[in-house]
């Protein structure tokens, strides 16, 4: 009769399998993270003595190698907001003629992966300058579990976060990092007090065009849910694993049926990830959702990862884009229903106030108020976020159903701003501008 290891048996209780694994394998899988079982001692050792994962690993090609102008670290390759961030700052930095290397990172990321060209960490040139584009608590551990490909380089952060204090463990980030980017005012004011330099609003880059064909994408629409034709169609969209409260799309749903009580406004509720949650709190809050929307024509729920191209179509399609979030580090679904040209209404408070006003977007005042224990992650002392105005937000749904003529002038003067504050050259020449003070600067100090 086999007899099952400790990780064997932990595995099993992981994926629900009864496959063995034999000591052979736990011994290298021990070794493989810095212990070596048979002599019972750490191999992740520095000369100092420290324990620290990179000592495993083969020291990276430093000495002797062209270095690149610039490197972004992040989930490159992951379909997520932060890893559609991290691209979007690719998509900049290819139009200023530095060169540029793309390295990805995705510990514990549990988002689904996607196929982008990348270097591998143990290919890594050295770079003058370094962007990390990854969460603050995130970084710590890049240092910790990867060989150090960022020696000599100068280091900023593009940061995101939502709450309007940072969290705390967000501190030693603070004291790795030479300087922050934001992508917006709102991320700038999060870290003023908590940060001793430079914080640089750099926007993101935004890559999506008009749809060729809104006629078709509207028709694509009807048939990918059922709704009606004479209808006013809505459209939201978010990945569940960034948190359904901070999402908020509940609020949403009870101000459209208040809005809406007799039809003729349907709503698409567009997310990704729903089954893979399972934290008791966002169960609850879905299951209400469904309760909600349970047999109601006005209602449609999507859970699938769709690729880009197809989720850009469905919203194309629609009448309106809402997002009633509570809060937002920029808010990839807004801004991109604003390139397509579709009429957004939206939160009036944090990161999507970078190209959200009255003139391109219904807002919704918003009151701050501090999030419950289970309804976010790292919720620092005084961390706040917005509560959309409920009675407000039924309002201007209406007058967006009722006005197609407003409509149309409010997602022009967005799609204006948006396809020229915030294309990929008018980033990158922001990018490019501060990356050669930075890299000027280096060399006056090396002289």
């Amino acid at each position: 009769m086999y007899s099952q290891t400790p990780l064997g048996t932990y595995l099993t209780t992981l994926d629900r399998s009864s496959v063995p694994v034999s000591r052979t394998d736990y011994v290298a899988t021990l070794r493989g993270r810095g212990y070596d079982l048979e002599t019972r001692r750490f191999t992740s050792r520095t000369t100092e003595g420290h324990r620290l994962h990179p000592a495993t690993l083969p020291a990276p090609a430093l000495h002797g190698v062209p270095k690149v102008d610039v490197q972004v670290i992040g989930p490159a390759t992951k379909a997520s907001g932060l890893g559609q961030a991290t691209r979007a700052s690719v998509a900049a930095l290819e139009t200023t003629g530095l060169s540029v290397q793309v390295v990805t990172f995705n510990l514990d990321n549990p988002a689904p992966e996607i196929n982008v060209p990348h270097t591998p960490l143990q290919e890594a040139r050295p770079a003058r300058f370094t962007l990390l584009h990854l969460n603050a608590e995130s970084i710590p551990p890049f240092f910790a579990y990867t060989p150090d490909i960022t020696q000599g380089s100068y280091l900023a952060a593009y940061m995101f976060w939502e709450l309007t204090r940072p969290a705390t463990c967000h501190a030693l980030a603070l004291r790795i990092v030479d300087e922050i980017w934001t992508a917006s005012d709102h991320g700038r004011a999060i870290y003023t007090e908590a940060f001793g330099g430079p914080i640089r609003v750099m926007g993101l880059a935004n890559d999506v065009t008009p749809h060729p064909d809104p006629l078709g994408a509207r028709a694509e629409l009807i048939a990918r849910t059922g709704f009606k034709a004479d209808s006013f169609l809505c459209m939201a969209s978010f990945d569940s694993f960034s948190f359904v409260q901070r999402k908020n799309p509940l609020s949403l749903i009870r101000a459209f049926r208040e809005a809406f009580p007799q039809g003729g406004a349907q709503l698409l509720l567009k997310t990704q990830n729903r089954t893979r949650v399972s934290d008791p709190a966002q169960r609850t809050i879905w299951a209400e959702i469904d309760a909600l929307t349970a047999g109601d024509p006005r209602f449609r729920i999507l859970d699938e990862t769709m690729d880009r191209a197809a989720l850009l179509a469905l919203t194309a399609g629609a009448d309106a884009y809402l997002s009633l979030h509570r809060a937002e580090g920029w808010g990839f679904g807004m801004i991109e229903a604003m390139a397509l040209g579709v009429p957004v209404l939206a939160t009036g408070t944090s990161g999507n106030l970078a190209y959200c006003d009255d003139s391109t977007a219904w807002l919704v005042p918003a009151q701050d108020v501090a999030p419950a224990p289970q309804d976010y992650m790292f919720t620092p002392e005084g961390g706040l976020w917005g509560a959309p105005e409920h009675d407000t937000a039924v309002t201007l749904l209406r007058k967006m159903a009722k006005d197609p003529a407003s409509r149309a002038r409010r997602a022009k003067a967005a799609q204006t701003r948006v396809l020229h504050a915030f294309s990929p050259e008018a980033v990158g020449t922001r990018y490019a501008a501060r990356i050669d003070t930075v890299l000027h600067q280096s060399r006056i100090s090396a002289a």
